[in-house]
């Protein structure tokens, strides 16, 4: 079995999808992993720990907890989007998401040493394609992408619930409609061109950066996953190096067709959708002249999808009238009352970086505020500060067992320090996950 998988794909392309279809089939081959990389997966494991319980201590200082928020998919260390450090390509980046119930959130990036992706068995990226290729560390490392009909992403993401949002739902809403808070805020973004446009921008720059070196992957069309799923599954087996019966495919289709896949966040899949084609419901010819803007044509054709083709308007849906209607009123369409869910469910890792105004921070050492809505600017600014030496002892102690992979010195200088005030019980926890996959 090839074990070496490395997955690329933009958001909502069935990204998550395709990863889960390659951790079920995985399942069917045993994992080879060095000693090395074993203890340096232990050290990350533990580093979750001390960094998650550091970040509650901070905002325990200076807030209501009530108000926090911090969805359980950013606890490991690695958990959250993920890239190469262009600039570095010897460091990976992480992007956590905080939140603040009437305050705001902000993205907060960590940077690690690149075999900290190792820890996933699949790694996995929505960003800078090109890095993947140029970088030799990867040579050996299997490829595939996820890809989808440009429009359909768009689409996705427009209904999408991001992480944060749904720890918001969780905590603070009891009787939560989610087919009409999907639609509402679909209805919002889809009026507001400007929002629209940086969402394309993004998604244009990552095709931008990834066609150009798209025969280098084994490209999954999430079309192909969703009308041909048994097909599909037995494919992405063959490109991994996996023999399953066509009883296993049953099966692992069973657990992934349709259905929630992240542990935490809740809302990452719309129930009773992942239609194929389903954006023609949706969009107007206000979106699709955004498209020809930016020469979407040209995409679509090269990855094998059908060219805008401009609507009749007199076949428009209801929910497209109303988008119409908006649009050529001048008006954005917002009848979101909560506050908090509006501002939580902003795309703001999937829009252009020029799009809309964030508050921005330098990197300091191993960490930077990304963006920041946080209406308390020194908050942002103190937690920052609070954290970084914490940061940089995980760092330090990470680069040190890379260059010299001695667990004592590690131990004397770095790890001691590192569990002062972690509960014995937590650590147990660590130890007795190892103790399994041994």
């Amino acid at each position: 079995m090839k074990n070496k998988i490395f997955t690329l794909g933009a958001p909502r392309t069935g990204f998550t999808l395709l990863i889960g279809i390659i951790h079920k089939l995985n399942a069917y081959k045993a994992r080879d992993i060095t000693n090395n990389q074993f203890k340096f997966n232990r050290l990350i494991n533990i580093s979750s720990i001390y960094l998650k319980k550091e970040f509650f201590s901070f905002f325990e200082k200076n807030i209501d907890m009530s108000n926090y928020m911090y969805n359980g998919e950013f606890d490991l260390l690695v958990g959250g989007p993920k890239w190469i450090n262009p600039e570095n390509k010897e460091e990976c980046v992480v992007r956590k998401y905080i939140g603040i119930k009437d305050d705001g959130d902000f993205t907060f990036l960590i940077y690690l040493p690149k075999n900290a992706l190792d820890y996933d068995r699949v790694v996995h990226s929505h960003y800078h394609p090109k890095s993947w290729i140029d970088d030799s560390y990867y040579d050996d490392y299997t490829k595939l992408a996820s890809i989808r009909n440009p429009m359909g992403v768009i689409n996705s993401a427009v209904f999408s619930i991001n992480a944060i949002t749904s720890e918001y739902i969780t905590k603070y809403i009891k009787d939560f409609d989610e087919d009409e808070f999907r639609e509402i805020m679909a209805l919002y973004k889809l009026t507001d061109l400007e929002l629209f446009d940086g969402l394309v921008r993004f998604l244009k720059s990552y095709l931008d950066d990834f066609i150009p070196i798209m025969d280098k992957f084994n490209m999954i069309k999430w079309e192909d996953i969703i009308t041909h799923p048994h097909q599909t599954i037995k494919k992405i087996a063959n490109i991994i190096d996996v023999d399953v019966t066509d009883e296993n495919v049953e099966d692992i289709w069973k657990q992934l067709d349709h259905v929630n896949i992240p542990k935490y966040h809740l809302f990452n899949f719309r129930k009773g959708f992942g239609i194929v084609g389903e954006w023609k419901q949706r969009l107007t010819n206000h979106h699709l002249e955004i498209f020809k803007k930016y020469d979407f044509d040209k995409y679509l054709d090269i990855l094998g999808y059908e060219p805008i083709t401009k609507f009749d308007e007199s076949k428009y849906t209801d929910f497209q009238k109303i988008v119409n209607t908006s649009i050529n009123n001048g008006k954005i369409y917002n009848k979101i009352t909560d506050d908090n869910l509006f501002k939580f469910c902003w795309n703001k890792s999937n829009i252009a970086v020029t799009s809309h105004k964030f508050e921005r921070f330098e990197r300091e050492s191993y960490s930077q505020v990304e963006r920041s809505s946080l209406k308390n600017t020194q908050l942002t600014k103190d937690f920052s500060k609070s954290v970084q030496q914490k940061i940089e002892l995980v760092n330090n102690m990470l680069r040190e067992f890379n260059q010299h992979h001695n667990s004592q010195i590690i131990k004397d200088k770095y790890y001691d320090k590192l569990i002062l005030n972690l509960d014995s019980s937590e650590i147990q926890k660590v130890d007795e996950l190892f103790e399994k996959i041994i």
